[in-house]
């Protein structure tokens, strides 16, 4: 009688412990950070309604220099810490990209863990998709930032100025 006894509350203790470890792992997935996906258009309507939008590129130095979306940052994985949120400020939303976005993606995951909300990614991936939008670059010689920025901002006021077609 004894052995039955310590069998039974031996197997409801190992059925409380897998209880217990489903319940954990499925309450981590709820913790695992959310990245949204806004199209270009969703991106230039707030631009011109006076949103501020951020820009996070998530490329390596030397891709950032190259070209990049007028106003971007350069963050990459490996840099972001505790003090990203001072870099990026108070935004109405922040895009991380990369070329086709799988660097920014992870870049956007890592920014929701150290506080900062309201990231997504491209919903055209990246800069290639961004640039094949027929959006504005900046690239170092042939303008100046400033130039680059008061061209989004044409763009955003007048989105079909600049978008090769209406991919929103």
């Amino acid at each position: 009688m004894i052995f039955r006894t310590l069998g039974i509350v031996t197997v409801a203790l190992i059925a409380t412990q897998l209880i217990i470890a489903l319940y954990s792992s499925s309450s981590n997935t709820n913790k695992t950070p959310l990245v949204g996906i806004a199209s270009t258009e969703e991106v230039l309507r707030l631009i011109r309604e006076g949103k501020r939008v951020v820009f996070v590129d998530a490329r390596e130095k030397e891709e950032f220099e190259e070209e990049r979306i007028p106003g971007a940052i350069n963050l990459t994985l490996r840099e972001i810490d505790d003090m990203a949120p001072q870099l990026i400020g108070q935004a109405d939303l922040v895009i991380a990209y990369c070329l086709k976005d799988f660097r920014g993606y992870e870049v956007a995951k890592a920014l929701t863990e150290v506080g900062i909300s309201n990231l997504a990614t491209l919903k055209h991936s990246g800069l290639n998709g961004w640039k094949s939008d027929g959006l504005p670059l900046y690239k170092p010689g042939n303008n100046t930032e400033a130039n680059a920025l008061a061209h989004l901002k044409q763009c955003a006021d007048s989105p079909s100025m600049c978008r090769k077609d209406d991919k929103s």
